[in-house]
């Protein structure tokens, strides 16, 4: 079979790695004039840090001006779907968690422990506010509104979501939460294109940031609870001695990987679970949406699929015989069950956004070799 030819990029998809270099100039630059020593506030610092790395989109508005409330993406959505957008991301939780423990054995997850020393300092409110609401706004109009419309105007729509999906995991700046990130971005850009909006995604970022949160205040406040009883109890003369039980550090090691590994293979049967039950949510969304015809045109084609459309296509040069490249009238809403016109594909790697993303590979294999204490 002849390999496809692909145009060259358009400028849509190289600004996006104008966007990447300029995120880290921003960031960086922001770090160097000692912004963030000046801010003393966490919640502050963390909610500026995320207008400040989404702000470079903004360049879209430049060239873009009529397009860019379009590639925002803001089309309204049935509350039904916003709710079932949740429970897709409830659903991909186990993966996202099993990404978190097999990166968590290489890396630390510094993010969460930065968190859990300032939930003292900070009120709930303001956290949720910095950590969820804010990063679901900004982080969902960037990266699933701005930066995926951008890509998809190669016409290689789920080429277009992975990539899409790296930047996203990209911008976050290290490997544990890349892993992780990349995952969660794949569903809420597979969320969005079936409801064709970004109301979906946002509701579910602020919904896992906001969850993780409220967790961890509980546990918070559960232990400050449980260390004033035993306070409580001592003064009282209510305390007994416990027994002192004495392992040996071999045995404790034992005891430690027995348990990882028992909660990986959890993990992983409830991921492949997940991932089921999220792709039938999709598949719902999708339908009450009218994009069902849709999102089958998404589905990448290879093995015998490829070979079965190739063949079809030889058959039938106007490409009837996939619904996914067959055109349907102009200006008409598509129900849902008509074909999806094929739009012309171009490139989507291109030297600018290249450079664009191993600035930001740089920047995590820096920021690794800082937290494991190889260089100062």
């Amino acid at each position: 079979m002849e390999k496809k030819k692909y145009e060259k990029a358009g400028l849509e998809i190289r600004l996006v790695g104008v966007v990447l270099i300029l995120t880290v100039v921003f960031v960086e630059g922001a770090s160097i004039l000692g912004l963030w020593n000046a801010i003393d506030a966490y919640w502050l610092r963390t909610g500026l840090g995320e207008i400040i790395m989404c702000s470079p989109v903004l360049i879209y508005l430049i060239w873009y001006r009529k397009q860019f409330v379009s590639m925002l993406r803001l089309n309204p959505v049935k509350i039904r779907v916003v709710l079932l957008a949740i429970l897709v991301e409830i659903c991909v939780t186990p993966l996202a968690g099993l990404c978190n423990l097999v990166t968590g054995l290489f890396t630390p997850n510094v993010v969460e422990a930065s968190l859990g020393t300032n939930l003292s300092s900070t009120s709930y409110g303001l956290m949720i506010l910095s950590m969820a609401l804010i990063p679901a706004i900004v982080e969902e109009l960037a990266m699933r509104g701005i930066v995926l419309s951008a890509f998809s105007s190669s016409g290689r729509k789920f080429t277009a979501i992975v990539f899409a999906s790296v930047c996203f995991g990209l911008i976050h700046g290290n490997i544990n939460q890349f892993a992780y990130a990349f995952i969660v971005g794949m569903t809420m850009a597979l969320v969005d294109e079936a409801a064709d909006s970004v109301y979906p995604s946002i509701a579910m970022h602020f919904f896992t940031n906001g969850f993780s949160i409220t967790f961890m205040y509980i546990m918070q406040y559960t232990a400050i609870a449980e260390e004033q009883a035993r306070d409580i109890m001592a003064q009282l003369g209510e305390s007994s001695p416990e027994a002192e039980i004495v392992l040996s550090q071999e045995l404790i090691d034992k005891l430690v990987d027995i348990t990882m590994i028992i909660t990986i293979v959890v993990v992983a049967g409830l991921a492949v679970g997940g991932l089921f039950g999220a792709s039938k949510l999709i598949a719902k969304i999708a339908a009450i949406s009218g994009r069902t015809e849709y999102m089958r045109s998404i589905k990448p084609k290879f093995g015998k699929r490829k070979k079965a459309l190739a063949n079809a296509y030889a058959t039938n040069p106007a490409n009837t015989a996939d619904p996914a490249n067959a055109i349907y009238p102009a200006n008409t809403v598509n129900p849902g069950n008509a074909a999806v016109p094929e739009l012309p594909k171009t490139k989507i790697l291109n030297p600018v956004l290249i450079i664009g993303m191993a600035v930001w590979v740089g920047m995590m294999v820096l920021y690794e070799l800082v937290i494991h204490g190889v260089i100062g």
